[in-house]
């Protein structure tokens, strides 16, 4: 049995090329004009009987060289035993092969990597035998099975092993075993039934694993392909900034390294984003995780794409010390105006509030802000804006609504600014078009006209979150000076958050709530501007600003990274009328053609949704729109494959057989282990050749 069989073939195809160059570059006679061949007849004979001599020996150790270094790269491997011994009479046998294909086996352990180890041994389980039907399962997120059911053709079997790699995602035990367990369960009465199973055995993946979904006279052969219980490795888990990432600012960027050896690591890690390169530096525990972090100078604004590093470490699984990044560095955030006010309207609602914008200086005024009509609205202006401040916008229509909740679900958030009827019917729609990702925490009403005269008071907020833990030790005393007439009352919900509500009226009415939805974030400011005080006080300016800069624009942390082989969704911040003119593009520069890795964009009533059945081989995917990225993710091998300790046999016979019969076979008795080492007198002995070339022709030197 052979690892690499066709390196057998090119060696006895290159064992013929010394004779052939040794023809091709033989001595021509050369006719010499002499006196008489008496002396020199005698000369020739003894030197062509030394050279031939000297031909035979030079050309037997080249070829010899060249067929052990081909048997060499091959790697044999002898006298393995065979599932069935050989004694045993012919059995009608259906055998179920499920070979783990997961990131975890790409580890190396005494210089072979396990799937290298298990790939032999899962040839041997599907070698020929009389009367014995078999299948190959591929497990890994999903599990791939070469046929649907069992078949004789073995040797279509054994090609797919010899084709079969390792795929960088989780191993999903259950559903591979479900699948061998429908198959086996499909096989005539009276088969031998078999399910072989090769793999590291991973604490992390097969803990849950439940073998009662296999036939009660199923025979499972659990064979380990390594002998180390703990294999010592060093592994980035998780990469991501500290929410927006704005351009002309350091963001804090962290970094989550885990080390699972006995002895604690100073590590290094370097992150590279666009023109930007970074280096963290820490000390990791011995069986622990740390957070490294540091505060990194943005690039310039647009999509940004990078990994994080590992530098100057050695360890078993050299794949998980890079991970890809993908984040979005925005320009300042544009702040656009909904409103039904004419602008610089002195000492109305949209005036305080315009003004209090600029003087925190989060959005220039000029630069970053839309001021847009609400009767007859913008949309693709409205589009555009990172932050929508809605006051005394009048009645909505249905269209402007569901633009807005849509834009709130792909990151957009909004400032409310609650003051007359009309807003609490604005709300409630609102509400309704956000379905259930927005759990309001209470429900806006109009005040009664008895009421509408009568002042109030704010008597409770959050001082631990902003805006209001901004003021500090001051916000006592701010708060006693604040009246307000007019705006809303509120009830709660019963299935709304209590901690959304920022702060409340004197009358038990909401003042200011908090709602993430979505990607984006609805925040509502129940007080009329022009009838209370709040817009005479300093107290606006930085409660607009905190707002603003800490809540709203931040928005929600966007999940770019996806683990290698499972699903996911984006939402694109695009027009659906645009999704025709979308391109997909891999790590590579090009255009994604896998189906599963592609997946499908479709139009939503939120934007244009990207679903992807199954993420990608590592690295960053960017969707264009007229060559210009307006989204990317990255996808990584997923964080629990590198936690490569090993599940302890007993375990599987004590808690997880499920009544079955269940045998384990550990790495040190697979008859396979000390024959693995073949290849290395092979690669001796071509060495050993080569030596004695050199010697062979020193001696016949003339």
């Amino acid at each position: 049995m052979f690892t690499h069989p066709w390196a057998i073939f090119i060696g006895i195809f290159a064992s013929g090329l010394p004779v052939l160059i040794h023809w091709l570059t033989r001595p021509r006679p050369v006719r010499l004009p002499v006196s008489t061949l008496r002396f020199i007849r005698g000369a020739v004979q003894q030197r062509r009987a030394r050279y031939r001599l000297r031909d035979i020996l030079v050309l037997l150790m080249r070829t010899a060289a060249i067929l052990l270094l081909a048997f060499a790269i091959a790697r044999p491997l002898m006298n393995k035993k065979v599932v069935a011994a050989a004694d045993e009479a012919p059995a009608n046998i259906v055998r179920v092969v499920l070979l783990d294909c997961s990131q975890s086996m790409a580890a190396r352990s005494g210089g072979i990597a396990h799937f290298e180890r298990a790939r032999p041994l899962a040839l041997d389980s599907v070698k020929f035998q009389n009367s014995m039907k078999a299948n190959l399962l591929l497990a890994a997120a999903s599990p791939s099975p070469v046929f649907a059911g069992p078949t004789t053709n073995l040797r279509a079997l054994r090609e797919a092993l010899q084709k079969s790699t390792v795929r960088p995602e989780q191993l999903r035990v259950q559903p591979a075993l479900n699948l061998a367990g429908e198959m086996l369960a499909q096989s005539g009465a009276g088969a031998k039934l078999e399910l072989v199973i090769y793999s590291d055995f991973q604490r992390a993946n097969w803990t849950s694993a439940d073998f009662s979904v296999l036939p009660q006279e199923c025979d499972i052969q659990l064979k380990t392909v390594t002998n180390e219980k703990d294999v010592p490795n060093l592994a980035i888990l998780n990469v991501s900034p500290g929410g927006r990432v704005q351009t002309g600012q350091e963001t804090q960027f962290t970094v989550e390294i885990a080390n699972y050896s006995s002895t604690p690591r100073h590590t290094r890690v370097e992150l590279s984003l666009g023109s930007v390169v970074f280096p963290f530096e820490g000390h990791v525990p011995a069986r622990a995780k740390s957070t490294l972090g540091g505060r990194v100078p943005t690039p310039g604004s647009g999509w940004q794409i990078g990994e994080a590093k590992i530098v100057g470490q050695n360890d078993s699984l050299p794949n998980d010390d890079v991970r890809a990044i993908a984040t979005e560095v925005h320009p300042q955030p544009r702040v656009s105006y909904l409103t039904r006010e004419e602008r610089n309207k002195v000492a109305s609602s949209a005036y305080f509030l315009e003004r209090s914008v600029e003087a925190t200086g989060v959005a220039s005024t000029l630069q970053n802000s839309n001021w847009i009509d609400a009767a007859d609205p913008d949309v693709d202006l409205l589009r555009s804006s990172d932050v929508v401040l809605i006051v005394r916008p009048g009645r909505l229509s249905r269209q402007t609504i569901a633009v807005l909740a849509a834009m709130v679900q792909r990151g957009v958030s909004l400032l409310y600014v609650a003051t007359d009827p009309l807003d609490a019917s604005n709300l409630k729609d609102l509400a309704e078009a956000l379905g259930a990702t927005a759990r309001m925490p209470v429900e806006f009403a109009p005040l009664s006209s008895d009421r509408s005269g009568s002042r109030r008071f704010l008597t409770d907020v959050d001082r631990r979150r902003s805006p209001f833990s901004a003021f500090g030790d001051e916000l006592a005393a701010a708060l006693k000076s604040l009246q307000f007439e007019g705006g809303l009352i509120s009830r709660p919900l019963a299935d709304g958050l209590k901690e959304d509500i920022r702060g409340t009226l004197s009358d038990q009415s909401a003042f200011l709530t908090i709602t993430s939805t979505g990607r984006g974030k609805l925040a509502v400011l129940n007080v009329d501007l022009e009838r209370s005080n709040l817009a005479r006080t300093p107290i606006l300016v930085p409660l607009i600003g905190e707002l603003i800069s800490e809540e709203l624009a931040s928005g929600q942390q966007i999940k770019q990274t996806f683990p290698c082989g499972e699903p996911f969704t984006l939402t694109l911040a695009v027009g659906e009328e645009r999704i025709e003119d979308l391109q997909l593009i891999g790590p590579g520069g090009s255009e994604i053609t896998d189906p599963e890795i592609r997946g499908k964009l479709n139009a939503t009533p939120t934007g244009i949704a990207w679903e992807v059945p199954k993420a990608g081989p590592p690295g960053v995917y960017q969707v264009l729109l007229e060559k210009r990225p307006v989204a990317a993710i990255a996808t990584s091998i997923p964080a629990v494959e590198s936690d490569l300790r090993m599940i302890p046999g007993n375990v599987f016979k004590e808690r997880l057989s499920g009544g079955r019969q269940l045998t384990y076979q550990a790495g040190s008795s697979l008859t396979n282990e000390e024959q693995d080492t073949l290849w290395v007198w092979l690669a001796a002995g071509t060495l050993f050749c080569m030596m004695g070339e050199l010697f062979t022709l020193k001696i016949f030197r003339t």
